[in-house]
């Protein structure tokens, strides 16, 4: 069986396969396919169910192109990316995926549907070769996702740092901002429930807005931060900040936590734990 973590986010879609090979990363836009004269963008032709689709930097093509800008994953859209992401990389017919979703979102009644969305055995084209996946599916929470995809070497070992003391995190997307509160107790990890969020907002919001907004933009993060982590202590914790918003804020979030650890690849720290952890999940299993 083939472990695969995905995370498909508001703005693209990122997939980790493992540690031997690059990352895939492409724009979560879908259209309806067409003849192409003279135009090819060199992403995904995914047919599927019947349909043909023009999905990442090919959908520019489509006449009916659409992005994803939802707060739910429950729908059509997030089925036919996540499709087209593990299509891109699956080397095995049998596959475990592990996506992740915003912590608010991470109950029992929305796993399940999520699962049930994407779960089962699908045939597929995807540019013109044919695929059969059997699909099983995990489902965790984004930036917790994100501190496994930081915590753990190319080895799967534990880096000190996120060990030693109560551990933080920050995970500014494109349309939420998710927080993690963990602590290590007795060698095993303990999440603080109280302390796990997801402000429904994000970055997506900033498109066209200069320094300055940047600037109140980050100060309303901290904020809203700030009533969720109610224990907390710059002078003993640490705080790591990811996701692709982190890129843009980093310069004013910085400024007002005692950040220690900033990700040098923010974009694709989720789906790297997503990967991290179905492999776990499938080693126990075994």
């Amino acid at each position: 069986m083939q472990v695969i973590g995905i995370d498909v986010g508001r703005d693209a879609v990122k997939v980790f396969a493992g540690y031997h090979r690059k990352p895939v990363v492409f724009p979560s836009r879908i259209g309806e396919a067409r003849e192409l004269r003279v135009g090819d963008y060199g992403d995904y032709v995914l047919e599927f169910n019947g349909q043909k689709l023009f999905v990442g930097n090919m959908a520019k093509e489509s006449i009916s192109e659409r992005d994803m800008t939802t707060i739910s994953k429950i729908h059509e859209e997030t089925k036919i990316l996540f499709l087209t992401g593990i299509a891109a990389v699956a080397e095995q017919e049998y596959i475990f995926a592990t996506i992740c979703v915003p912590i608010n979102q991470h109950c029992e009644d929305i796993k399940k549907n999520l699962t049930t969305l994407l779960e089962g055995e699908h045939d597929l084209k995807i540019n013109g070769h044919e695929k059969k996946l059997k699909i099983t599916v995990g489902v965790v929470g984004e930036c917790i996702a994100a501190y496994w995809g930081l915590a753990l070497d190319d080895h799967g070992q534990i880096k000190q740092d996120f060990v030693r003391k109560r551990i933080r995190g920050l995970d500014i997307g494109s349309v939420t901002v998710n927080g993690m509160t963990l602590e290590w107790i007795n060698h095993k990890p303990r999440l603080f429930d109280k302390e796990c969020f997801t402000l429904e907002y994000g970055i997506i919001a900033l498109n066209n807005a200069d320094s300055e907004i940047d600037q109140q933009y980050a100060r309303k993060i901290k904020s809203d931060t700030a009533k969720k982590w109610l224990t907390y202590r710059p002078d003993e914790e640490i705080v790591f900040m990811t996701g692709g918003g982190s890129l843009r804020l980093k310069e004013h979030i910085q400024n007002m936590f005692t950040v220690s650890i900033v990700s040098e690849s923010p974009v694709i720290d989720n789906a790297k734990g997503c990967y991290n952890m179905g492999l776990l999940k499938c080693q126990k299993a075994s």
